[in-house]
């Protein structure tokens, strides 16, 4: 059975794609664990990424899954060929520490369903964009924690608000076979969210595991894309929120989601943002 494997999830962009790729083989993991999705990349993409990298696995995706359709596709790939661990990544991504060997940091009592989050660098400046994030579950908001640390660490196995971002994450295979995959029907934003959610509810567990050390180029994908930013990130955010915030806090949530609907709908009338105040309707009866 095989230790580890990567998951790389594309969707077009082959340069940034490219230097993903050989962030992984330059520390010098081996070609035949590493997934390379192709999540409905045009095709003179991917035959540019197959030639460059025909040593990796290419898995094609004709349609675009979202985040959580094409992650599913790599995860399930990476875990029926033997791997006891992935650490899945998004295209955007730099890998630049793998540790040797998989050591237990004073504070982890990793039971054998993990899913853990690995430090995360801003690529242009170098601080901390991410060591897990948290939920703040009045708002619905979201943010990232940015300490280092095994304060972090302690907190995050106890913290309920805390959650493992997808921009990389280490899951094992028996958080795989416990908690299962990405709700597909969410699509992109907020799945991580709910995966952790739904891991606690199953005693999974969260964490984080700074060994494991990424770059990121933040906002180079698909933050600038309203389907995205407004559509998925609205809906799946009341979704999300109102299945698993406790009912205190869901209450307060509801009224201040009302009122953050109705800024944004005033917003993009007075901007006669017509394409955001579609999706925005959208996202209210989806």
């Amino acid at each position: 059975m095989l230790e580890s494997s990567v998951v790389i999830l594309s969707f077009d962009h082959p340069e940034l794609t490219t230097r993903a790729v050989k962030s992984v083989l330059d520390l010098q993991l081996s070609p035949k664990h590493l997934y390379l999705v192709h999540n409905g990349s045009q095709k003179k993409n991917v035959l540019t990424l197959k030639a460059r990298f025909p040593e990796i696995n290419h898995l094609e995706i004709e349609f675009n899954k979202g985040y959580s359709g094409g992650m599913n596709v790599g995860l399930a790939a990476a875990f029926a060929a033997g791997a006891l661990r992935v650490l899945a990544v998004t295209n955007d991504t730099v890998l630049k520490h793998w540790p040797k060997a998989f050591k237990i940091e004073s504070g982890h009592l990793l039971r054998e369903a993990y899913l853990l989050a690995p430090l995360i660098e801003r690529r242009s400046t170098g601080e901390v964009d991410s060591l897990g994030g948290e939920i703040n579950w009045l708002t619905g908001k979201l943010s990232h924690i940015q300490t280092r640390g095994l304060g972090v660490a302690a907190k995050a196995i106890q913290d309920p608000s805390f959650y493992v971002p997808g921009t990389s994450f280490l899951m094992s295979r028996g958080f795989w076979k416990l908690v299962g995959p990405f709700d597909e029907s969410l699509g992109t934003y907020w799945e991580d969210v709910e995966l952790s959610l739904r891991a606690r509810l199953r005693s999974a567990q969260l964490g984080v595991y700074s060994d494991i050390k990424l770059w990121h180029g933040v906002g180079k994908t698909c933050h600038k894309n309203p389907v995205y930013s407004v559509f998925y990130f609205h809906r799946n955010r009341r979704k999300v929120v109102w299945k698993y915030a406790p009912w205190p806090e869901r209450a307060v949530f509801g009224a201040i989601y009302t009122v953050d609907t109705a800024r944004k709908f005033f917003k993009y009338v007075l901007k006669a943002d017509s394409q955001r105040l579609k999706l925005l309707t959208q996202s209210l009866i989806s």
